[in-house]
């Protein structure tokens, strides 16, 4: 069952908190969904995060620096994917 994407663009409010990003605007910026944002804070490839009030924030200095670090690069560092056994070939 799929569940139906938000539209980021309605949720990505800008933060009057002292220069901070909310998760959407670093997702567009970044352009990968919030899920994958998480991922790469998870296994320590992304920018550092402020949690406030259980609300995910970055600093937009931490969100420039790792997009300077990541230039060098064909595109954004990411996560290895597990893969399946038995997983069938296509045909």
């Amino acid at each position: 069952m799929s569940r139906p994407v938000p539209n980021p663009t309605a949720t990505a409010t800008p933060t009057p908190v002292l220069g901070l990003l909310s998760a959407q605007q670093v997702a567009l910026e970044l352009g990968v969904g919030l899920r994958t944002l998480s991922r790469m804070f998870d296994n320590k490839i992304g920018p550092p995060r402020i949690v406030i009030t259980r609300k995910i924030y970055y600093r937009r200095a931490s969100v420039e620096a790792f997009l300077a670090k990541s230039e060098g690069f064909d595109r954004v560092p990411m996560i290895r994917r597990r893969v399946r056994r038995n997983a069938r070939r296509a045909a």
